[in-house]
């Protein structure tokens, strides 16, 4: 949060007394001192420019009874809020309880309330269909109860983003407030052709193990029965366990490798929803739709190898727990929650499964000696589960598991966002440090309801400035979401060859009036520096490199023509569609300005190129 402490002097320069500076900055010292950078420039007559940047790190937490049952009558003054350990002061404190959604339980608020309790931030929704892991039978009985869950309206005025990932990131709707316009998009999603076969892969590995298992017994020797004559007349010997180990081992670590490749491509992907929802303002909350991903993959077939083993090899579960070791996704995991946290997005993963039982079994494990276990199926089952569970508490979400229709979860969701919902504030003690913080929420008042739980992220990283504009340009290039102060006008002119490529000049034009300048130096002369970065992203997901640079404006530097000051930046772009997105900051104010233009570069047989250029 920036606060520019000014009163207007002229069109473009904003000063302020050094009286009124005493009077603002005496308000807010506490904030500059925690955290907060501060500083001003001197003008002609003792007038100055003072600027103040506040760095209020919000944590947004819902509390429930242990019926799951939002408590929305809290205060302040029941949280307690630690930072590594350390308590912190809530500056910043707001709730959510409108009475439409929210059921007040205790009598310590009318229950015909009907006004939010403070000014709530926006809240932002994006539901992620994991189209390249989610069987098709799952996936129509989830969007249904999608769709009847969309036409209740939930969420008073929350934008709405709907997401899929194929061959790469699809933006299908939104933001939007519209939830028949979020509908719409459910139901024209196509199905991947690559949608989860993972269970029957699982199964296949399961059965190479029997096969080869089968095939040394029928050698002779650990299945008994005549065997068939080897060299000298000798009766050749094959013990599975023992001869067939390695080789059964290595039907388990091909299936595993494939595995833990999904897993680190999905988690991936849900990271990349992340990034988009990133630099948008607020709330944000992700609704994950999918069939899940194994937390150490592969670790159902080693152990039903273990199992079948377990007489001829009684150290059969040390051997593979080694081996499971090498698919282990669980830092990915972490990784990912802690991104996610990082950008304030809380996740709800629902399990598109719904009630999982005899995930392994199959009609090729007739034999009850080769048919896995109900241990061995549960492990499978918590084995995907368990990732679930993770991110959801990690992020201040939740897990929707083992409901085969979710649409009563999905109202809970309802309850948590738009009932029993709080954010606190603080101001860190320290400066951006770029490392990662914990945090821990308490409700210290004795509510009297036989418990309570509380959920929230449970860290947060803190972002340096460059992290924060790099995040709302990516937003601004997938979604059109951040706020445009400058009033800033682009467009794409005639590119030129560059190899295989071709550069793209971007022109930018800044309204004079909407930057700050300063005078500087013995002759006063007012000049200002507006920072310029962009990227790019094509139709086939190809991603430009952002590029980040400083232009000076003033006297003797870039001066305004028209009204405007125009800048020109080159990007290199493959033949295709593109969409470019502009990001201008002024550094002296701190405001800033997005943009998001598309440019269609069509390269004809004589290697010209013509573009066609509009707002996306």
């Amino acid at each position: 949060m920036r606060v520019l402490m000014c009163r207007l002097q002229s069109v473009r320069t904003v000063v302020l007394s050094t009286a009124a500076v005493g009077l603002v900055g005496g308000l807010l010292v506490g904030a500059s001192g925690a955290g907060g950078a501060s500083s001003s420039v001197s003008v002609e007559g003792g007038d100055l420019v003072e600027s103040v940047d506040v760095r209020v790190v919000n944590v947004d937490v819902v509390v429930t009874d242990r019926k799951g049952r939002p408590i929305s009558d809290l205060t302040v003054e029941d949280f307690r809020l630690t930072e590594d350990g350390r308590e912190v002061q809530i500056s910043n404190f707001s709730a959510v309880a409108r009475a439409a959604n929210a059921q007040v339980i205790g009598g310590r608020r009318s229950a015909d309330a009907t006004e939010t309790l403070a000014p709530v931030e926006p809240l932002s929704v994006a539901i992620y269909i994991d189209e390249r892991n989610i069987v098709s039978g799952h996936r129509q009985r989830v969007l249904t109860d999608l769709e009847a869950f969309l036409k209740k309206a939930p969420f008073g005025d929350a934008r709405f983003v709907v997401m899929s990932y194929k061959e790469g990131l699809e933006i299908l709707a939104g933001p939007t407030r519209d939830p028949a316009e979020t509908i719409a998009a459910l139901k024209a999603a196509e199905p991947s052709a690559q949608s989860s076969q993972e269970r029957v892969a699982m199964r296949m590995a399961m059965s190479s193990v029997q096969d080869a298992y089968n095939a040394c017994e029928a050698v002779g020797g650990g299945g008994g029965g005549d065997a068939p004559a080897g060299p000298a007349g000798q009766a050749a010997q094959c013990s599975p366990c023992e001869d067939m180990w390695y080789d059964m081992i290595n039907f388990a670590r091909r299936y595993s490798e494939v595995e833990h490749g999904r897993t680190a491509e999905g988690v991936s992907a849900m990271a990349e929803v992340v990034s988009v929802l990133a630099g948008i303002d607020g709330r944000k909350t992700m609704l994950y739709v999918g069939d899940g991903y194994q937390q150490r993959a592969g670790h159902s077939v080693f152990s039903y190898l273990a199992d079948l083993c377990v007489l001829e090899r009684p150290n059969g579960q040390n051997e593979i727990f080694r081996e499971v070791l090498d698919y282990d996704s669980s830092r990915r995991f972490d990784q990912l929650a802690a991104f996610a946290n990082a950008n304030r997005v809380s996740i709800y993963m629902l399990d598109a499964a719904g009630i999982r039982a005899g995930e392994s079994i199959s009609v090729d494990f007739a034999s009850t000696k080769f048919r896995p276990s109900n241990q061995n199926d549960r492990l499978y089952v918590d084995n995907i589960q368990s990732s679930h569970s993770f991110i959801s508490n990690e992020t201040g979400g939740e897990a929707i598991l083992n409901a085969n229709r979710p649409l009563e979860a999905l109202d809970n969701m309802v309850a948590d966002l738009d009932g029993g919902s709080y954010s606190l504030g603080f101001v860190p003690s320290h400066g951006p440090t770029g490392q990662v913080h914990r945090l821990n929420v308490q409700v210290t008042k004795d509510v009297g309801r036989g418990g309570v739980r509380v959920r929230f992220r449970k860290s947060y990283h803190d972002k340096r400035l460059s992290e924060r504009l790099a995040d709302k340009l990516f937003s601004t290039l997938h979604l059109d979401t951040a706020n445009d102060q400058l009033g800033l006008a682009a467009r794409v002119l005639e590119p030129t060859s560059a190899g295989d490529r071709w550069r793209v000049p971007v022109e930018i034009k800044i309204p004079a009036e909407a930057v700050l300048l300063v005078p500087e130096g013995e002759a006063q002369d007012e000049t200002g520096q507006v920072r310029v970065w962009m990227s790019s992203i094509g139709d086939r997901h190809e991603r430009g490199e952002m590029r980040q640079k400083y232009f000076d404006l003033g006297l003797g530097r870039q001066m305004p023509v028209d009204g405007f000051y125009r800048i020109v930046v080159n990007m290199e772009l493959v033949p295709g569609t593109h969409t470019i997105a502009v990001g201008v900051r002024d550094e002296v104010s701190g405001r800033e300005g997005y943009a998001r233009l598309a440019a269609g570069i069509k390269v004809g047989p004589d290697e010209s190129a013509a573009v066609d250029a509009d707002e996306p």
